[in-house]
Parts: C-alpha cells; sequence; structure tokens
C-alpha cells in the first residue's frame, strides 16, 4: 500500500503544460464574432445584392465553417483547448438565442 511495495510501483503524475486560454473570453470573442457574420451578412439587401442571387447561397455559410473549423481546431489543440472550448459553447449560444428570437417573431412578436 506504501511506495516501497513492489508489486505497486508508484509513478509520479505526468506533466501538464501550462494552461492558457479562457473559456469566457472565447465565449465573449466567439459572440461578437459571429454578431458581426450575421449583422454582416443582412447588409446587402435588394435584387442586385450577392445575397439575392440563386447561387450565392453558399457564401453567408462559408464565415460560419471557416469559424467552426477554427474553433474544433483550437478545441482539439491542448495549448489552447479552454478558448477553443469557450468558442463552441458561444456559437452553441448564439444559435439557441437566435432560435429563440426566431420563435418570438413567428408567434406574432411579442414575447407574452
Amino acid at each position: 500500500m506504501n511506495g516501497d511495495d513492489p508489486e505497486f510501483p508508484s509513478f509520479p503524475p505526468p506533466p501538464q503544460g501550462p494552461k492558457s486560454g479562457s473559456i469566457g473570453v472565447g465565449f465573449v470573442l466567439g459572440i461578437l464574432t459571429l454578431l458581426a457574420v450575421y449583422t454582416r451578412g443582412g447588409v446587402g439587401q435588394g435584387p442586385y445584392a450577392p445575397s439575392g442571387r440563386f447561387l450565392y447561397l453558399p457564401n453567408p455559410f462559408l464565415p460560419v465553417l471557416v469559424y467552426m473549423a477554427a474553433a474544433i481546431v483550437l478545441a482539439v489543440v491542448p495549448r489552447t483547448a479552454r478558448y477553443g472550448a469557450g468558442l463552441l459553447i458561444g456559437m452553441g449560444f448564439f444559435i439557441l438565442i437566435d432560435g429563440f428570437c426566431l420563435g418570438v417573431l413567428s408567434r406574432g412578436g411579442s414575447p407574452a
């Protein structure tokens, strides 16, 4: 049971690298980034805007896909895992808020 027992050798725990990044910072930056992508996508309105053309459908989704890829890469790398986790949590929160807003708008605009 003690450290001198040859049947149960005691090994020191593996060294941990320095933790960097913050879930809160990743969350806030993720929300701000997605909000910027969301509002920028609605700037050009009308028949001649890029979002009004038929084949331009994937263009609004490209920044979101780049955001997701970067967040996943940051979440997988141990040194930046907290920051990447914050970005992914921020994206989930943004999707949740969007769903809530769409639900309110579909009921006629009054939340009560």
